[in-house]
């Protein structure tokens, strides 16, 4: 892992992002890489992974530079799901645009 975008732990491993489609399982106390895993949707990788949370079995990353966050199966790296927050910015009085990197829509 080269940079941090993000790090979350289900009080066991240490899952990590470096803005790119893996997700990394890192062992809490060697703080060494056992598992590197590419996340993807739809046989497309999903990269800009951002900001995890552990959350019920599930890692939940946003997209970077999107209004989607990925529900990502840790064991097979496949997003299971998406939680998509288009109408929350347009709702949103000091909104930017945001500039999808993905090669796909979510």
């Amino acid at each position: 892992m080269r940079d941090g975008w993000g790090l979350a732990t289900d009080g066991k491993v240490v899952f990590g992002s470096d803005g790119t489609s893996t997700l990394y399982q890192i062992d809490p106390e060697s703080h060494q890489v056992m598992r590197m895993v590419p996340v993807k949707y739809q046989d497309n990788d999903v990269r800009y992974l951002n900001e995890l949370e552990y959350i019920n079995g599930e890692v939940w990353a946003n997209a970077f530079k999107t209004d989607c966050i990925a529900i990502i199966s840790p064991d097979s790296g496949i997003v299971v799901g998406w939680v998509f927050l288009h109408e929350l910015r347009h709702h949103s009085p000091n909104s930017g645009n945001m500039v999808s990197g993905l090669s796909f829509t979510c």
